[in-house]
C-alpha cells in the first residue's frame, strides 16, 4: 500500500510538471495569457511600517534590549520617544493567571529565557517582524485580516538556500533552521506592547488630524498553528495564521497609513557576522522615510553606533572606526546606499588622546538610492 501510495504520488508530480510546463512554454509563444504570481520577497525592496513605534520595538528585539528588573514582574523594554510613550513586555498572557509563588517563579524564569534568546538571536526576530509585516501588508485588505506563512516562507524571504537533495538525501530546508524561526515566532508571541501615548493621524470629516492614541495587544497576532507531532505528543510549529498586532496593524490601512520600503538585503546580511549591516540597513530605511525623500542625510557617527546596537571601543577605538566603515562600503557596494562620506573630519585628531569623543560627534553624510528618493518624492507630493 505505501509503495503504490508513492508511485501514486510521483506519477501525479510528474503530471503536474509537464502541465506546468507546457503553460509556461503556451504563455512564452503568445498563445497563453497566463497570470504568473509574483514572489513575495524577490524584488529590491519589502513593505514594511514605519512609525516610530514600529522602528523602536524593532530595535529593541534585534538587540535584546530587555531588562529584567525587580521594579518589574516581567522583562521590559522601554519604548519611549518624543512621541509616543510605552514599554514592551515579554510575559504571559493576561487570560494564563500564573498561581502561586513557584508557578510564577517558574514563569518568570521561562520569560527571562526567551531575553537570553533574543541577546543570541534577536536580529532573526527582528526579521520574522518584518517579513510577518510585509507579506501581511501586501495580501490583508482590513487591519484585522490574517495571512498564513511557513518556516520555508522565512528562510527564502531570508535569502537562504535549500539544501539540495540526491543520494537518499531529503531535500529542502532542514529542521533545525524551521526550529530557529519557530522559536523568534514563540518569543514574539509572548511579547505586549503597551502604549501609554501616541501621536497618530486621523480622517475626521474629510480633514486629517493629529490625536493622542493609547492601546495595547501582543507584537503579533497569532490564531493557528501547524506542525509535526513530536514524540512527546507536543508540536513542532512550521507554519502559521498570523498578523502583526493591534497596536501596529491599526494603523496600516487608510489615512494616516505609515509604511517604508526596506532593502531586501537588510534581510540577507548574515544575523551573527553581519550585525552592523544588517541594523543600519533597517536604521536609514526609517530614516529616508521619515525624511520624506531627503536625497542626503547628515548623521552623527553616535548614532549609528547606536543604531548597530553598538559601543564605541574606548580603549581601542579605530577598531570600531574600522568596522563601521566596513558596514558603510558594504552597504554601499550592495546598493542599500549610493555613497557615504565624512562632513568633515581631521585625521590628525587620531593621534591624540581620546579622539574618538570628537569621532563620535562628527557627521557622516549618507546618500539613499535614487529609487528611494523617487518614491518618497511621490508620496511627498500627493
Amino acid at each position: 500500500m505505501e509503495d503504490y501510495s508513492e508511485r501514486l504520488l510521483q506519477e501525479t508530480y510528474k503530471q503536474l510538471l509537464e502541465t506546468m510546463e507546457q503553460a509556461l512554454r503556451l504563455n512564452k509563444e503568445k498563445r497563453l495569457n497566463l497570470k504568473l504570481p509574483e514572489e513575495g520577497f524577490s524584488k529590491e525592496y519589502i513593505e514594511i511600517a514605519s512609525s516610530q513605534l514600529y522602528h523602536n520595538f524593532r530595535d529593541r528585539i534585534a538587540t535584546g534590549r530587555f531588562e529584567i528588573n525587580q521594579d518589574e514582574k516581567w522583562p521590559v523594554a522601554d519604548l519611549s520617544s518624543k512621541v509616543l510613550s510605552g514599554k514592551a513586555y515579554i510575559m504571559p498572557d493576561h487570560d494564563e493567571p500564573v498561581v502561586g509563588d513557584l508557578a510564577l517563579q517558574e514563569m518568570q524564569e521561562a520569560m527571562r529565557e526567551k531575553v537570553t534568546d533574543l541577546a543570541k538571536q534577536g536580529d532573526i526576530a527582528a526579521d520574522v517582524f518584518d517579513i510577518i509585516t510585509a507579506k501581511w501588508l501586501k495580501g490583508a485588505k482590513h487591519y484585522e485580516a490574517m495571512v498564513n506563512i511557513t518556516a520555508d516562507d522565512f528562510l527564502k524571504a531570508r535569502g537562504l538556500l535549500p539544501k539540495a537533495g540526491g543520494s537518499g538525501r531529503r531535500g529542502g530546508f532542514r529542521d533545525f533552521q524551521r526550529k530557529d524561526i519557530q522559536q523568534q515566532i514563540d518569543i514574539l508571541s509572548y511579547t505586549w506592547v503597551t502604549v501609554d501615548e501616541m501621536e497618530v493621524v486621523e480622517e475626521k470629516k474629510g480633514k486629517r488630524e493629529v490625536t493622542k492614541w493609547r492601546g495595547e495587544s501582543k507584537a503579533i497576532a497569532l490564531t493557528s498553528r501547524f506542525g509535526q507531532i513530536r514524540v512527546d505528543g507536543s508540536t513542532d510549529a512550521f507554519a502559521w495564521r498570523v498578523r502583526p498586532g493591534d497596536v501596529f496593524a491599526k494603523f496600516l490601512f487608510g489615512p494616516g497609513r505609515q509604511t517604508a520600503l526596506l532593502s531586501q538585503k537588510a534581510l540577507n546580511y548574515d544575523p551573527y557576522r553581519q550585525k552592523w549591516e544588517k541594523r543600519l540597513a533597517r536604521y536609514l530605511a526609517w530614516i529616508w522615510r521619515i525624511s520624506s525623500g531627503r536625497t542626503q542625510e547628515g548623521l552623527f557617527v553616535k548614532t549609528l553606533v547606536n543604531a548597530a546596537g553598538m559601543e564605541i571601543n574606548k580603549a581601542r577605538p579605530s577598531r570600531t572606526r574600522e568596522r563601521l566603515e566596513e558596514a558603510l562600503d558594504l552597504l554601499q557596494s550592495d546598493q542599500v546606499i549610493t555613497a557615504w562620506q565624512y562632513e568633515s573630519f581631521n585625521e590628525e585628531i587620531t593621534r591624540k588622546r581620546g579622539w574618538w569623543k570628537e569621532w563620535a560627534n562628527s557627521k557622516i553624510l549618507i546618500t539613499a538610492p535614487y529609487s528611494i528618493i523617487e518614491h518618497y518624492k511621490k508620496i511627498k507630493n500627493h
